[in-house]
Order: C-alpha cells, then structure tokens, then sequence
C-alpha cells in the first residue's frame, strides 16, 4: 500500500513538471489551518488519520539515509529531505454529510491557493496544490485532495531536481 501511493505521489509531482507555463509563486497555503481541521476530525472512528510531525519526519528521513544503498534510493530519500512534516487522512468510510461537511471546510481552506493539477475520474476529482518554487528548484506544501476521502498534507518542500531524476528511473 505505502509502495503504491509512494509511486503514485512521485507520478503527479514528475507530472506537475511536465505542465508548460506552470508558473512560480502563487499563493500561500494555509497548511495549519487544514492540520487544525484533521486535528477536529481525527477524533472520530470513521476517520483515519496518520499524522508524522516534525521529529517523527526527522527519524524517518534518518532511517531512509541508513538504508539508502543504491543510487535511487538515495534520490529518493534527497526527494524528501525537506519534508517538515506529513498528514493523510482517509475519511472514505465516513457517512456522505460528514464527507460533505469536512469538504466544503477544506474548499474553504483552499479557495485562495493555486490548483497545480486536477484529475477527474469517473465519480472522484484529485486536485493538487502546491506552491512552485523555480528560483529555489522547490515545490513547496504540496496538498492532494479528493472530496471522496482522501487528503493528503506535505508541509515543507520537496527537491524538483531529486523529483525529475527519481521521475525518470520510474
């Protein structure tokens, strides 16, 4: 599972450098007003929030450096050296008021922030926020959300070089 969505995260990150004229900047994301949110939710049984923060970001990354012995391994864990910290939450199993409800107070957290990307599905929408940083070569709080249940929050940044040189071994 954890394999899959890694995969999945690194194909719509490589696939946001692919996007001709996608400009830098943009507008800030709030991501601590969206942590506060799941923090309100996290409290009931049909949602399932895993939350790694600062320090347990810091042993992860350590752990990923001690057994990063290729060289896309390596990449891979210079992809997330500026990862501060991490939420997914799955909020699919909830009753549809509640996913309407948590929704439309994300929407709102979101309305002012760029969307980078949107997938739309048969039935589901994955939109990506996210904030551009050419100058800086990082992409900065990338946000994946799908009103169907999922978000994702990586607050920090995330290398466009390590994502381009991990994106083309995929």
């Amino acid at each position: 599972m954890f394999r899959m969505m890694k995969k999945f995260i690194l194909t719509v990150c490589a696939a946001l450098l692919l996007i001709p004229g996608l400009q830098a900047g943009g507008k800030k994301l709030n991501v601590s007003a969206l942590n506060a949110l799941v923090s309100e939710y996290r409290v009931r049984e049909d949602f399932e929030v895993t939350h790694l923060g600062f320090f347990s970001t810091s042993l992860l990354k350590r752990a990923a450096r001690l057994g990063a012995d290729d060289p896309d391994a390596r990449t891979a864990v210079s992809l997330i050296e500026g990862v501060r910290n991490l939420t997914v939450v799955d909020f699919s199993g909830s009753p549809a008021s509640v996913r309407a409800s948590f929704a439309s107070r994300v929407n709102r957290i979101l309305h002012t922030s760029d969307v980078l990307m949107e997938m739309k599905d048969e039935d589901s929408c994955l939109r990506v926020y996210g904030l551009l940083d050419e100058v800086a070569g990082k992409l900065r709080d990338l946000v994946l959300f799908d009103e169907n249940g999922t978000l994702l929050v990586a607050g920090g940044s995330i290398s466009l070089d390590a994502l381009q040189s991990l994106s083309g071994n995929l």
